[in-house]
């Protein structure tokens, strides 16, 4: 298949693919997720940034360790 048949066939099936969308976002607020392509997420940046694991690795060393 080549991009214009993809094309043609995403145009035919709009609809139906809208739909599963929709569907999709309704099922997720439900249980508190936001989709993936919420534009708000990209805007702001994140609050909380990941450790490296060489701390994360030292952390537990000291957990372990008492």
């Amino acid at each position: 298949m080549d991009s214009y048949m993809l094309l043609e066939l995403l145009d035919k099936r709009w609809v139906r693919v809208h739909r599963i969308g929709l569907d999709a976002e309704r099922r997720g607020e439900k249980i508190g997720m936001k989709p993936s392509w919420d534009e708000s997420d990209q805007v702001k940046s994140p609050s909380i940034r990941a450790k490296p694991i060489t701390k994360v690795r030292q952390q537990r060393k000291k957990k372990a360790a008492g």
